[in-house]
């Protein structure tokens, strides 16, 4: 009799960690339309939740579960802040495939495009489909599994970079569970070159070696792939030949 009454207060209580509820967020650094809708966009790409956003009041109301709400308002306390953690946060979403939520503050990518092209490259290279940006602070958040955002963190170190502040190579190998061993490579020019010359090199690179994620870093200019161990080796050495006056 014991036993059944434990099952049946677990019962209720999963029932009710499952119910849709809402909540108001009252914001204090975010004033504007555009940085609301943002922030709103962050939170129902990660979360997916039904969220409306109120510029009068300077509030967003969230509805969803107890565990959306809770990542909704881990969100909102990082991004509507005068002094955001640039230690790259992260909120592990429990009994979830996808349970890693990261916020990357970049300190050295100040152009809008820059952000664009870092995105483009964590969402092929690394996998990662539930991500956006958020201009204030030029931050990038992200949902994904935990090695995922593993190599996404370790992309960010390397791509977001000042120019002649970076090395010229580094590697990073990973596995995908059920997949095969793969190396991703980021290597940045030694003499600049044209965005025409760059996108040349890819092309180059791309054909020679087999390897189809490539992407390219405007400043410093760069270039990201990954493949197996033996087409990232072929890569480096065309690398070698076309980086030259």
């Amino acid at each position: 009799m014991a036993l059944l009454k434990n099952i049946i207060v677990a019962l209720i209580a999963s029932c009710a960690w499952g119910q849709t509820t809402s909540r108001t967020f009252h914001l204090t650094t975010v004033s504007t339309l555009a940085g609301m809708n943002e922030l709103a966009t962050i939170i129902r790409t990660l979360d997916a939740n039904a969220i409306f956003a109120d510029e009068t009041s300077q509030t967003l109301t969230v509805s969803g579960t107890d565990a959306e709400l809770a990542l909704a308002a881990w969100l909102v306390e990082q991004l509507d802040s005068e002094h955001p953690q640039f230690a790259s946060p992260q909120y592990t979403v429990a009994g979830s495939a996808q349970d890693a939520v990261r916020i990357f503050y970049l300190v050295n990518t100040p152009a809008q495009a820059g952000l664009n092209e870092l995105v483009t490259t964590l969402r092929t290279i690394g996998d990662i489909q539930r991500i956006f940006t958020y201009s204030p602070p030029k931050a990038i958040a992200i949902r994904t599994t935990d090695a995922n955002a593993q190599l996404a963190e370790w992309l960010v170190q390397q791509l977001d970079v000042s120019p002649g502040n970076h090395p010229s190579l580094e590697r990073y190998g990973y596995a995908t569970p059920g997949g095969p061993s793969e190396v991703v490579e980021v290597a940045f020019l030694t003499h600049e070159r044209p965005q025409a010359g760059l996108n040349d090199a890819v092309t180059v690179l791309r054909t020679a070696t087999g390897i189809r994620n490539i992407f390219t870093r405007s400043t410093p200019q760069g270039i990201a792939f990954c493949g197996s161990a033996a087409q990232v080796l072929s890569a480096e050495r065309l690398l070698q030949q076309i980086d030259v006056r």
